[in-house]
């Protein structure tokens, strides 16, 4: 899996967390991603106040307008010191154990299958020649690590 991809599955559940109910900050400084017309990202520091169970958040910008924005829009660095600050306890090894890591052949999918099908498709076990396999992280790392998994056979996806 891509770094990028690491970091928007970090991104997700840090996201999901914050979002588990209604949050009050007293202003507490991020940084929010703007995306301007030269399509390149710039951060501006912005005060969150609020973070809603829907995903969206208020935040006051150094002009004092507020807004509403999506939390996923926060710089990952802000939104991990926010959820220490919420949630100093947070296990992320217990909350990736909620995870599965699904190989799915490349002969019979394509690398951007939904989800749904690849879980659909190891439920039902529709092809015994060629099934979908899941494996827990441990697992999975442990058929890397001791060069036992057909990497070149197989696309793989982290899901819950």
């Amino acid at each position: 899996m891509s770094v990028l991809k690491q970091t928007e599955k970090i991104r997700s559940i840090v996201v999901s967390v914050l979002c588990r109910k209604n949050r009050r900050f007293q202003s507490e400084p991020v940084f929010a991603m703007e995306r301007c017309i030269e399509k390149e990202n710039n951060l501006t520091r912005v005060l969150l106040t609020e973070i809603f169970t829907n995903g969206l958040c208020l935040v006051t910008y150094p002009c004092y307008n507020e807004e509403q924005r999506n939390l996923s829009d926060i710089c990952l660095d802000s939104l991990l010191r926010l959820l220490y600050l919420v949630e100093p306890e947070f296990d992320f090894v217990s909350c990736l154990d909620e995870y599965s890591v699904y190989a799915y052949p490349v002969s019979r999918f394509s690398r951007d299958v939904s989800d749904e099908d690849i879980i659909s498709d190891y439920v039902n076990n529709f092809n015994d020649e060629d099934p979908v396999r899941k494996y827990t992280i441990e697992e999975f790392l442990s058929y890397i690590n001791d060069e036992c998994f057909d990497d070149l056979g197989y696309w793989v996806r982290l899901l819950r």
